[in-house]
């Protein structure tokens, strides 16, 4: 197990290699993972991702060869994430394949986007269980997605920092019950720029699709976001996910085309 001193210092140490997967990672997700690697020249941690099913390595490496053996040796499902572009072809060369690949999308200006027809509303604490099935009845349904507990989602809206602010979990509904759900908050504020909302996640039950909950559950973030100092706001979403591209893109935002996230598997023959 790692203590929480020893990957503040690896995570630190991180930054100064040419790639890492260190840069939004946190402790609880790698307290049980091994340290398979801490030089000058490489950190490697690899351990079980719970929720993916697989074998995971995190990184700092300034060359590749060292992180792909570090997935081919444990001969088994092994995702690596946050491969840069550039390797990208050489891991696919070396057996790897698409995981997810994670793009940001941009809404600039805030003050332009449409109100939501459908009401959508922030839940209480208590009713992060029913959340929670929502998200559950969504699982996988693109690439990464994996659902949540009742226990993150009331840990989400527990715990905010001086930068990230306003968390909520707003949610529409039909005949009483949850339809969708949106995880969001405003984050930004120390950064001298204008703050951003937040679509960290969206989730329709599928026997709801196609009536309007998804687009009402995004620009309902927006207004959230909006009514607390937001002028931009923020998704990811996989490429593969055209359906829900489509209609991020019909809402205004748009992608970055560079650096997206690509994160591949390694499957051993």
């Amino acid at each position: 197990m790692i203590t929480s001193e020893v990957f503040d210092a690896l995570q630190k140490r991180s930054a100064d290699f040419r790639y890492t997967s260190f840069t939004y990672l946190d402790y609880d997700s790698v307290a049980e993972y091994e340290i398979l690697a801490d030089r000058d020249d490489l950190i490697l941690l690899a351990g079980w991702k719970r929720e993916a099913g697989v074998y995971d390595v995190q990184w700092a490496a300034n060359e590749k060869d060292a992180v792909v053996a570090a997935a081919k040796n444990s001969r088994r499902e092994t995702l690596v994430m946050f491969v840069p572009a550039a390797w990208k072809q050489d891991f696919m060369d070396e057996g790897f394949e698409e995981f997810g690949v994670l793009r940001e999308y941009w809404l600039n200006d805030l003050s332009k986007a449409a109100a939501p027809q459908i009401a959508c509303e922030p839940i209480a604490e208590e009713e992060c269980a029913e959340a929670a099935a929502v998200t559950q009845d969504c699982r996988m349904q693109s690439r990464e997605f994996y659902g949540e507990s009742e226990e993150s989602l009331q840990e989400w809206l527990r715990e905010e920092t001086e930068d990230l602010r306003h968390k909520a979990i707003l949610a529409c509904r039909e005949g009483g019950r949850m339809a969708g759900i949106a995880l969001t908050a405003v984050y930004g504020f120390t950064s001298g720029k204008s703050p951003v909302a937040w679509v960290r996640e969206v989730a329709v039950r599928p026997e709801y699709r196609k009536k309007g909950y998804g687009r009402a559950l995004v620009e309902s973030v927006v207004q959230y976001g909006l009514a607390r100092g937001a002028g931009c706001s923020f998704l990811m979403a996989d490429d593969c996910n055209t359906g829900a591209v489509a209609l991020y893109r019909q809402i205004g935002f748009e992608p970055n085309e560079e650096d997206p996230q690509i994160d591949l598997l390694y499957r051993p023959q």
